[in-house]
C-alpha cells in the first residue's frame, strides 16, 4: 500500500462520513503534492474493493464510511452533519409493505440536529 492510500485510510477512519474534498484537504497537509485525482482513485478502488462504503447522495457530494456493515445515515440538512442511525425493524416493516424479500436497504434521513435547533431558538430569542 501506498504512502497516499494509507493516509487516505487514517484519514477516513479518523473523520468519518468523509468526502472527497474533505480527505483531499487533510491529505493535502500531509502530503503536499498530492493530486485531488489521486484521492478520488483511492476511494473509489477502496469502495470497490469493500475496504470502505460509499454512501451516494443526490443533492451533495457522496461520503465514505468506514463502517462497511449494513446501516443508515441522519443528516443534518443546515450543518451537513453525518450521524449512523439504527432502525431495528426497518427490513422487516419494508418486507411486510411490498410482500418480497428485501435484499438490503440504504436509508438516508434528512433532519435539523438539535446543535442546529438550539442555534435557531437561540437567535430568534436574542
Amino acid at each position: 500500500m501506498t504512502k497516499a492510500q494509507n493516509a487516505i485510510l487514517k484519514i477516513i477512519y479518523k473523520q468519518k462520513h468523509s468526502t472527497a474534498d474533505s480527505v483531499y484537504k487533510e491529505l493535502k497537509m500531509e502530503i503536499p503534492t498530492v493530486a485531488l485525482g489521486t484521492v478520488y482513485r483511492n476511494l473509489n478502488q477502496f469502495a470497490e474493493n469493500g475496504v470502505i462504503r460509499r454512501v451516494l447522495r443526490s443533492n451533495a457530494p457522496d461520503f465514505f464510511d468506514e463502517n462497511t456493515l449494513p446501516h443508515d445515515h441522519i443528516i443534518c440538512v443546515k450543518c451537513g452533519k453525518i450521524s449512523d442511525i439504527h432502525l431495528p425493524g426497518l427490513v422487516e416493516t419494508v418486507n411486510a409493505h411490498t410482500k418480497t424479500e428485501v435484499l438490503s436497504v440504504e436509508l438516508s434521513v434528512s433532519h435539523v440536529c438539535k446543535e442546529c435547533m438550539d442555534v435557531s431558538v437561540s437567535q430568534s430569542v436574542g
